[in-house]
């Protein structure tokens, strides 16, 4: 290192800062939409997108037997909450090897831990779950 340039410290409680306001994650949200939606002006994307993000998303799993009205609560939580309704049917409707995998499991067992991990992750990891 040149000797003229002083080194960049950071201070250690701007990481502390960080992780209490969810930082980094604000970041990584908006350049993966700048990066997805690439406007014309990115400046003004992202005052936009800064002016309608929200840390405090509510995000909701809905469990219980068969037959209690899951699948109709979700639906109805979805649109109330302008949010994306995720059932284990979209899970495996698409064409992707993770859901051909899935496919191959007999109904009759579970799906294995990791792969429905990974069914999930994919599938949140999709735009429209990150605009909504």
């Amino acid at each position: 290192m040149d000797e003229t340039v002083k080194p960049l410290r950071i201070p250690p409680q701007m990481s502390v800062y960080a992780d209490k306001h969810n930082i980094f994650h604000l970041l990584q949200s908006m350049l993966s939409s700048l990066v997805v939606e690439q406007p014309a002006d990115a400046l003004s994307f992202m005052i936009a997108l800064l002016q309608r993000i929200s840390t405090d998303i509510p995000r909701v799993l809905l469990l219980g037997p068969p037959a209690v009205g899951k699948h109709t609560m979700a639906e109805r939580l979805s649109a109330d909450l302008r949010a994306v309704h995720v059932t284990s049917d979209s899970l495996l409707s698409d064409q992707s090897e993770l859901s051909a995998q899935a496919r191959c499991v007999p109904p009759t067992e579970p799906l294995p831990v990791d792969l429905l991990v990974k069914l999930v992750q994919r599938r949140l990891g999709e735009i429209d779950c990150f605009s909504r």
